[in-house]
């Protein structure tokens, strides 16, 4: 048997790997024994310990290396442990990625994968409103040439998108 699993395994059975021979354990608890809780009048509750994990980029998937045995879910964390990177909220399960061909950082709608991990050349916006041309995304300006100087005017804008 892998010997890092045994302390897991005897928190769900209720054993204690570490007490001395002499040491009664059938009876004992204590307040670091994830398997008892304390209500509000100091009474020790026995509860079901969960696995939960860590989420620290919050996007409701856990970081599958950083798992606790607990009675609570602690703040912070959820009981899965299926996060890609959990630093990136959002690479997750299930996340859709658009093609960026012209690399202007906004993607194709009609260009998409489903996959945890960003593919190459990928991104998960979907807003670009052509992309073949990286001057032409959401939110870009571009400066009517009024006098056609080849340089545009500074008060004569229109949308990239228009």
């Amino acid at each position: 048997m892998n010997r890092p699993l045994l302390p897991l395994i005897a928190l769900l059975v209720g054993c204690d790997l570490f007490a001395s021979e002499d040491e009664d354990v059938s009876s004992s608890t204590t307040e670091t024994d994830p398997a008892v809780e304390d209500d509000e009048d100091d009474t020790d509750v026995p509860c079901t310990p969960v696995a939960s994990f860590p989420d620290a980029d919050q996007d409701g998937y856990g970081d599958p290396f950083g798992g606790i045995m607990d009675c609570d879910v602690p703040f912070g964390h959820v009981e899965n442990s299926d996060d890609c990177d959990d630093a990136d909220p959002d690479q997750r399960p299930g996340a859709i990625w658009h093609r960026d061909a012209d690399g202007d950082g906004f993607g194709d709608l009609e260009a998409s994968l489903e996959g945890c991990s960003q593919p190459l050349g990928h991104v998960i916006d979907s807003t670009d409103c052509d992309d073949t041309d990286g001057t032409r995304f959401p939110g870009g300006v571009w400066y009517v040439d009024t006098d056609l100087d080849g340089h545009g005017q500074a008060g004569a804008t229109v949308d990239a998108c228009g």
